[in-house]
């Protein structure tokens, strides 16, 4: 039993490091700098303990999950960065202790911390995905992505069948000499929202690459789709 217990902790521990955000992307010192200045702009609003009071949300917890889940920390961050505190009337503070403050948002939340630290970088805190310990990391909601399924008409709405792994891309509008078509399909199915202008009674069946903004919530995974095109006849699922 303790040898299996210890097979399913190395999984786990695996699996948390494929995350990066539980990497330890922010050290002990840079969270503590954060709890000073957390405490003195930000407590009066969401308390010491971030339980939150009728002027300000919790910051930890449930409620901290249920707004931050699968968003970046580049989300995150801006948010803090441009709106907290709001009607502030005392000295500004720099975009490096706002982040600062958001890592002692993290640890409050049990994320590990490490050796270095967190930079205001946007491109690179948009890599780090804030998702619950032991959850794969996936695409955030309203990335753009570039998707290769099959196209399908179910029910009078168009559908992405067989998706593949998403993959995120800087431009919702692909070169035309991108055309993966060797790339394999899955198992997912996404609704394909603002799709008319692409032509989709023609490309019925192909195999299609579809661009757009990803959304996934229970019951309801789509795709804002801002450029489709076949790149097989067949889908050959």
């Amino acid at each position: 039993m303790l040898w299996i217990g210890a097979v399913l902790g190395g999984a786990m521990q695996a699996q948390e490091s494929d995350v990066p955000i539980y990497a330890g992307v922010f050290s002990a010192e840079q969270a503590a700098r954060g709890k000073l200045a957390f405490e003195a702009n930000c407590a009066r609003c969401h308390r010491a303990n971030l339980e939150g009071t009728e002027r300000g949300p919790a910051l930890k917890g449930e409620n901290f999950w249920s707004h931050w889940e699968n968003e970046t920390l580049a989300t995150l961050f801006v948010k803090v960065r441009d709106n907290m505190p709001p009607n502030f009337t005392g000295a500004e503070l720099d975009p490096q202790t706002k982040l600062d403050i958001v890592t002692h948002i993290l640890t409050t939340n049990e994320f590990p911390s490490g050796h270095g630290e967190l930079k205001p970088d946007r491109d690179a805190l948009d890599e780090l995905q804030i998702v619950k310990k032991g959850a794969a990391a996936s695409m955030p909601n309203f990335a753009i992505v570039q998707v290769v399924g099959c196209l399908a008409k179910d029910a009078g709405r168009w559908t992405l069948t067989h998706a593949g792994k998403p993959v995120k891309q800087a431009s919702p509008f692909p070169p035309r000499t991108s055309a993966p078509s060797d790339r394999p399909l899955g198992s997912d199915t996404l609704l394909l929202t603002s799709v008319q202008g692409f032509g989709p009674d023609d490309q019925a069946g192909h195999k299609v690459e579809a661009v757009g903004l990803i959304y996934r919530a229970p019951n309801d995974n789509r795709l804002d789709v801002t450029a489709l095109r076949s790149v097989a006849a067949e889908c050959g699922q």
